[in-house]
């Protein structure tokens, strides 16, 4: 009972001159402090490293952008995590975007050579743009603002929509040439089914509970949708419309029935 009392008695003590000793504690100073965490605050040249944590969500894009304008008011050379992460999602938007039109210039580029015909080259580029257009406004109506997630889906939508026009002009050259339908229905029927299967193929990344894979997802549905609408609706008209005009007693409704009529012939 002595031994314990003893221990509680020393243990008192002890704590009791730890608090005397906090009541008139000594100035600490940048020399007290052990070198490791000194170098992580003060430079060798005695300047100190001023942390400012934001009173904005800088995930979200306009407070980031009020948050670093406010820091280069002060210090046009401010560093820190923030301002490299705002600064590398703006580069990085910015080569997706770049990217966007270099792929779109490919794509013509490759349609020129291909068809090696400057108005059929350009149908061919209608549902493209018709589809990008389209794409944009249905990113409106569902509220799907561009973001780092899915701003690299627009090469995707270019690349991959722009064969759905392609085949369609392409065919439309061989029946003009060696006669047949301007549109045959097997021709539809195929970028039909290829169109869709894309779709679906990238709809599947909507199931994904990641908001960025879904939004990702869901830009590329409307992308290929838009685009494979653009195709097997717009241009089948515009190529009817683009006909030389031939004299004959037909009326013009059945000339388009012609032009979309469905060969005996196995293609």
């Amino acid at each position: 009972m002595t031994l314990l009392q003893d221990q509680v008695y020393r243990d008192f003590a002890g704590s009791l001159h730890r608090l005397q000793r906090n009541l008139h504690p000594r100035e600490i100073s940048v020399n007290d402090v052990p070198s490791e965490l000194r170098r992580q605050f003060v430079s060798p040249g005695g300047r100190f490293l001023l942390q400012i944590h934001p009173g904005v969500d800088i995930w979200d894009r306009r407070g980031a952008e009020r948050f670093v304008a406010d820091l280069r008011s002060v210090d046009p050379e401010v560093t820190g995590t923030p301002i490299i992460t705002f600064e590398a999602i703006n580069y990085m938007e910015r080569a997706y975007k770049e990217g966007t039109v270099y792929a779109f210039l490919v794509v013509a580029l490759l349609s020129a050579l291909l068809i090696r015909r400057f108005r059929e080259a350009a149908l061919g580029l209608v549902p493209l743009v018709l589809g990008t257009l389209w794409t944009t406004g249905l990113m409106y109506l569902f509220r799907l603002p561009f973001n780092f997630g899915n701003v690299f889906g627009l090469p995707l939508i270019i690349g991959t929509g722009a064969e759905f026009g392609l085949n369609v002009v392409l065919r439309y050259l061989e029946g003009r040439e060696y006669g047949g339908p301007l549109v045959a229905r097997s021709t539809v029927m195929a970028v039909l089914v290829n169109g869709l299967t894309t779709v679906v193929g990238f709809g599947s990344l909507m199931v994904a509970d990641h908001r960025g894979i879904f939004g990702l997802g869901l830009l590329l549905t409307l992308g290929m949708a838009a685009t494979l609408t653009a195709a097997l609706v717009v241009l089948p008209v515009l190529l009817q419309w683009s006909q030389p005009p031939r004299a004959s007693s037909t009326s013009p409704g059945e000339s388009m029935e012609r032009a979309l009529a469905i060969e005996a012939r196995p293609e």
